[in-house]
């Protein structure tokens, strides 16, 4: 029943059950079990930050976050989905409730961490699938590299780093870097004017923001609904922010509209398949943080 996929070596889960393999088809749901008093089930990735913080389905941040705390006794968890979120959250949540609880991940493929995995071109080099890319002030990926044994890719064995802006429609490179970093940034100012600085800080003072919710965590908080989780993390800016298309947001910054085109467009389709205008200013935000440097792969896919 164990999935045969040997990394990474979390979750630590008691077992860890594919869902084909005992006997639901339709792969929705876990198998019935009866006598699940104090049960908690966490779906898949929405698990993360429940798991971070102990069990997140206190009904306010003061309630304590150990289940068996509250109970009195060793909690029985279900986690549906062995993505990373899922493999996240049983190792997180390990160490939050102890040895003594029971712990079961049920996955429908043969293989742990999703859509995360390496897939082998027809040149014969294995290429990384699904996210990717992490920034490197990512403390629970940065955790969970070490926890795994896995080593950190900096990209710096690349043999093309530079940066092409290609338009689809009028089928022509609106930008291209060169590798010389002075060259590059005469480039860049000629043709985005100061567009690329002023991006660069409001990410840097979005992400200042983003960081509170590790001391959120660390505290043991948590949330009846996301929008409290991301009020906490950056005031009435971050809720905003959830009902702010991306250009209408970038724009006020000062940002101009060819950066916003060929930059932030990019960076949507790239991680998002969708188009700019249909991605609100928090998500689009977060996934702009790749314009700053550091960022971080795994060399072992």
């Amino acid at each position: 029943l164990t999935p045969p996929h040997p990394r990474p070596p979390f979750p630590s889960a008691n077992r860890t059950y594919r869902l084909r393999d005992i006997g639901h088809r339709s792969s929705t749901r876990p198998p019935p079990m009866r006598g699940i008093r104090g049960f908690v089930l966490l779906v898949g990735a929405t698990a993360v930050a429940a798991a971070a913080t102990g069990v997140a389905t206190a009904s306010t941040p003061s309630s304590p976050t150990n289940p068996k705390e509250r109970s009195g006794k060793s909690p029985r968890i279900a986690i549906i989905g062995g993505g990373i979120g899922g493999s996240a959250s049983a190792q997180f949540l390990r160490s939050q409730v102890g040895p003594d609880a029971v712990i079961e991940l049920f996955e429908k493929e043969d293989h742990l961490c999703g859509r995360l995995g390496l897939l082998q071109m027809s040149d014969g080099k294995d290429y990384d699938t699904g996210g990717q890319i992490i920034h490197p002030r990512n403390m629970h990926m940065a955790n969970l590299t070490k926890i795994a044994g896995l080593t950190k890719d900096d990209g710096s064995d690349e043999e093309d780093t530079n940066t092409y802006f290609y338009d689809l429609v009028a089928k022509k490179f609106n930008f291209k870097t060169t590798g010389n970093d002075f060259v590059d940034t005469i480039l860049m100012l000629w043709n985005y004017g100061l567009s690329p600085i002023y991006l660069n800080w409001e990410v840097d003072a979005m992400l200042k923001d983003f960081d509170n919710i590790y001391d959120l965590q660390a505290s043991g908080k948590s949330y009846n609904t996301v929008e409290d989780l991301i009020h906490a993390m950056g005031g009435e800016n971050f809720v905003e922010m959830l009902s702010t298309p991306l250009p209408e947001y970038l724009s006020k910054k000062g940002i101009g509209e060819a950066l916003v085109k060929d930059f932030a467009g990019a960076a949507m389709a790239c991680n998002y398949g969708q188009r700019v205008e249909d991605m609100h200013a928090f998500v689009g935000m977060v996934s702009l943080a790749g314009i700053q440097p550091g960022l971080w792969g795994i060399k072992e896919g």
